[in-house]
């Protein structure tokens, strides 16, 4: 049922989405503002208004901005979801979550982030929070905002180049990286990883290895397709076992799993991020363009574009300074009527943007910044019975970045494979037994080297003589290293004149 009604909510969703051609530009005029600067962040509150087909619609503007190129200060992404769920929480609630979460950043103000399913909190496109993508998205392909820890800021949509594993030590150093070749499916070869989580509710009968996970953090989505873990490794098996309640299985006789994940060893599996966002510490979606290049979009995505509502936003100027803007809607009365998307673009242009994304809106407009040691909201929620709770969202902070995990020498942990047995001659062919997992095999015959990658080697164009030969497996790194030369085997050619020889001997044996 719960699928059924995230079904039906996405296609509520995309029905409300529209795109518009923007033919004329809104008039944005602004009466006044004023100004303040709480630990480095920039604080206005803008009174303007915005004029369509000859009506003036009051408006009451909230503007934060901080340049993460030049002050110690930086945008990060935040949300307050419990360890084995996605979740929502009002921003000011989200925005004390996250200053507890890191000791070395100082939350000073925040906006609402990425448009989210209603049921259960999944933000709609990817979202990365200190390096974990904790999720991929919903498949919507919208674009994706990220934040790099030089001050960069990245925009655009980025691509996925399947899972992956990562093992971290104590000290938070990654020790092996390998691409997760199935979810919660049998590998296809002893060196195949494969990750099973909680939604796979048999018995895991293969007789590899399986590693269970202690879930510190675990995500997937209503349908099962994106997946999300961390966590630390608590139990070895070979015997067979369903995924434990909060935990999830590593399957694999990877050799170098074998060597590296012991119990404690932090794991993370998740999905690996491309397409210009690699190294991209924090990332949150968007929807969709309103300034590009400093020039207004064409045309406008977006839920309900023409609709006068309060509206959110996220844009870098020319000097790398990034700003959050939050228009208030819904309230007339108030002097809050709220903006077009068409308006929000010409804002957004007019504030210095250089690059602008609108932000989720409507009763999700919300921003906050510090007082003391608690947030006030410096917008008016348009929601009746407060501030709406929000999936994630967008924060400045100051101090200081952790450094990223060093990437460790990974050790030769790849293993000999067997040594050929059963070595013989049958009718001029050089015959033995199969290696398992074997890159082909290497001979030796007297000295000289031959390949090949059957198990067996023709012998009847060698010339007459005595020849010594010996065969190893070969190994394809980095898994099997060669297996090393089995003993020599003596093998005999005679000249051709033995051979009439021999022949006469046996026709002579034959008429006795």
């Amino acid at each position: 049922m719960k699928k059924l009604l995230s079904f039906f909510t996405t296609l509520l969703i995309l029905s409300l989405v529209q795109w518009t051609q923007l033919q004329a530009q809104p008039r944005f005029t602004i009466i006044s503002q004023t100004q303040e600067v709480v630990e480095g962040v920039t604080h206005r509150e803008i009174i303007a208004e915005t004029s369509e087909s000859g009506t003036v619609y009051p408006q009451v503007i909230q503007y934060l901005s901080a340049n993460p190129l030049q002050d110690q200060l930086h945008v990060i992404t935040g949300d307050d979801y419990p360890a084995l769920s996605y979740g929502m929480r009002p921003l000011h609630t989200m925005a004390q979550a996250v200053d507890n979460r890191y000791p070395n950043y100082r939350v000073i103000g925040g906006i609402n982030g990425d448009f989210y399913n209603l049921n259960s909190g999944i933000p709609v496109e990817a979202y990365v929070r200190n390096g974990d993508v904790v999720s991929s998205g919903l498949g919507n392909n919208r674009p994706v905002v990220g934040f790099k820890d030089n001050g960069d800021v990245v925009f655009g949509r980025p691509c996925f180049e399947g899972f992956e594993i990562t093992l971290f030590n104590e000290q938070g150093d990654i020790v092996l990286q390998l691409p997760v070749n199935r979810i919660n499916r049998l590998p296809n070869d002893l060196t195949d990883v494969t990750v099973y989580f909680e939604n796979f509710t048999l018995p895991i009968a293969s007789q590899l290895h399986k590693y269970v996970i202690q879930g510190l953090d675990i995500k997937r989505d209503a349908f099962d397709t994106r997946y999300f873990g961390r966590g630390v490794m608590v139990e070895m098996t070979d015997a067979s076992i369903e995924v434990p309640q909060g935990h999830f299985v590593v399957v694999s006789n990877n050799p170098y799993v074998e060597g590296l994940l012991e119990a404690g060893t932090t794991v993370r599996v998740q999905e690996k991020l491309g397409c210009d966002f690699e190294g991209v510490r924090f990332a949150i979606g968007a929807y969709e363009h309103l300034v590009a290049g400093g020039n207004l979009v064409d045309i406008v995505f977006g839920t309900a574009p023409s609709a006068r509502v309060p509206r959110s936003a996220v844009g870098q100027k020319a000097d790398g300074s990034v700003f959050f803007l939050a228009v208030d809607g819904r309230q007339a009365s108030d002097g809050r009527t709220g903006v077009t998307l068409f308006e929000l673009s010409e804002i957004m242009q007019t504030m210095g943007a250089v690059e602008a994304y609108n932000l989720d809106g409507g009763g999700s407009t919300a921003m906050v910044l510090r007082n003391d040691d608690t947030f006030v909201y410096l917008n008016q929620p348009s929601d009746p019975g407060g501030p709406r709770s929000l999936s994630n969202a967008l924060f400045f902070v100051s101090g200081q970045h952790q450094s990223l995990p060093k990437t460790l020498t990974v050790p030769d942990l790849s293993r000999p494979l067997d040594v050929p047995t059963n070595i013989r001659v049958q009718q001029g062919q050089l015959i033995w037994d199969h290696v398992q997992s074997n890159a082909g095999y290497r001979l030796n015959i007297n000295t000289q080297i031959f390949n090949t990658r059957s198990n067996q080697f023709d012998l009847s164009n060698l010339n007459a003589g005595r020849y010594l030969i010996k065969v190893e497996t070969s190994g394809e790194g980095p898994y099997f290293r060669d297996s090393g030369f089995s003993n020599e085997l003596e093998y005999i050619v005679f000249p051709e004149s033995y051979k009439a020889i021999l022949e006469v001997l046996r026709g002579l044996g034959r008429r006795r």
